[in-house]
Parts: C-alpha cells; structure tokens; sequence
C-alpha cells in the first residue's frame, strides 16, 4: 500500500511585512505577484521547490503561466523580480526553477504520522474526559493523602509516647 504523503507551506507571521515583499505589492498589480509567487511556492512543495518545464510553449515563463493559470505578462513581471531578488534560480540547461527559500517554508509527513497523530489526540481528549468525569478532583485526592499521612504520622507518635510510659 503506498503510503500518501501530505505537505503544506508554511508563511512566517510576518511573510507580507518582508520587504522583498513589501516591494513586490508595491508594483503595477502586486496583489497578483505575490499570488503568482505563492502558487508557484505551492506547486513546488512535492518537488523539492523545483519546478520542472517540459518546453510545451516557447519559453519557460509561458508554461509556468499556462500551469498556474496566470497571464503571462504577470508571470513575467513576477519571475523577474523574484529572480532579481535570490527568491527564483533559473537553471539554463537544466529545464527547472529553484525556488530558494522553500525548504525553509515546507513541512510533510506521511498518511500513517498523521492517522497516529489523530489517534494521539483523541486518546489524550478521552483521558481529559474520563479525569474530568470522576467524582474525585485530583487536588481533593492529594489533600485526603495529606491527611492521612498526617494523622498516621500523629497516630504512631502517640503510641510511641504511650509504649515509654
């Protein structure tokens, strides 16, 4: 059985204060850039943060823009800058991009870590359910063994001053 694996970006709390991207808003459709960025960020994760092209179109930035479903003046702008800016390798021999800072934005694991991670909650849920549902607080228990602990204490110093008399 082949065992699935799930992955997801991860965009740091201050993703759109870093000026890099600050730079690229700022440009003739930036909100549309930044969406061009993100997808390619997105479809990059399964491999590695390269993007392969197959030379379907006349040049790379066109079949990027036919597989993100984007215009191809965007595409264009947004490579540009992003490669200006370390954000995109482009490998001219080898037919891929690198989107550089992808590794530091991915996380995966498998179908199983996940099934086991879903199982791990629910059990630790059921557990706050069964401690909650009990007649006996844990903070009353410890004080009843407090107690007792004490009386027995007293109880056998009391026998032991009885016994010396």
């Amino acid at each position: 059985m082949a065992n699935k694996r799930f992955y997801w970006l991860k965009l740091k709390e201050d993703f759109f204060q870093d000026r890099k991207m600050k730079a690229l808003r700022k440009k003739e459709n930036g909100g549309t850039l930044i969406l061009i960025y993100l997808k390619l960020l997105l479809s990059c994760l399964k491999n590695d943060g390269f993007f392969y092209y197959e030379n379907l179109t006349d040049n790379y930035i066109e079949e990027i823009a036919l597989e993100i479903d984007e215009n191809y003046k965007d595409v264009e702008l947004a490579i540009d800058f992003l490669v200006k800016n370390n954000l995109i390798e482009v490998g001219k021999n080898e037919n891929r991009l690198l989107l550089t800072e992808l590794p530091n934005m991915t996380g995966s694991e498998t179908d199983s870590a996940r099934r086991m991670r879903n199982l791990r909650e629910r059990n630790d849920a059921f557990e706050e359910l069964k401690v909650s549902q009990s007649d006996v607080l844990p903070s009353q228990s410890d004080d009843n063994k407090q107690a007792e602990t004490s009386e027995n204490t007293e109880m056998t110093a009391f026998d032991g001053f009885l016994k010396s008399i």
